[in-house]
């Protein structure tokens, strides 16, 4: 009975090693298989598409850039133009100097004097103008 025994007992290992998994079972791990590549697959597409709008958008960007510097220049060749020209299209102001005047009742009568004399460069070079100290002050 021992040989018997050893005999089924070898027969029954062999007999579950050459059962193995079923067609059905090998259809279901072949499918998970695919899946999982199309999954992988559709990353990448989507990964490429992401990339592929990323450049456009940039390329657009670059080229936005590009016509800005462009009408920066036209514009900039285009006001040197009209400046030699002698046409300005914004008109210069020019700024009069300020009139100072005298401040009443502050300092001496010695300041004042020398103050117009500075004002007037020393000299009096107008015959209408008053020759005396008393008519200065009026």
């Amino acid at each position: 009975m021992k040989k018997s025994l050893i005999a089924l007992s070898v027969a029954g290992l062999f007999l579950m090693s050459a059962c193995g998994p079923s067609a059905e079972e090998k259809a279901a791990e072949a499918k998970r298989v695919q899946d999982s590549i199309d999954a992988a697959n559709a990353a990448v597409a989507a990964a490429e598409k992401a990339t592929q709008d990323s450049l456009a958008l940039v390329q657009e960007q670059m080229a936005a850039a590009e016509k800005a510097k462009q009408d920066s220049i036209t514009a900039a060749e285009e006001a040197a133009k009209n400046k030699k020209g002698g046409k300005a299209t914004t008109p210069k102001k020019t700024e009069e100097p300020k009139k100072e005047e005298p401040k009443k009742g502050s300092g001496s009568l010695k300041d004042k004097i020398g103050a117009e004399q500075q004002n007037q460069g020393g000299t009096q070079s107008d015959p209408n103008k008053p020759q005396k100290l008393k008519d200065k002050l009026k």
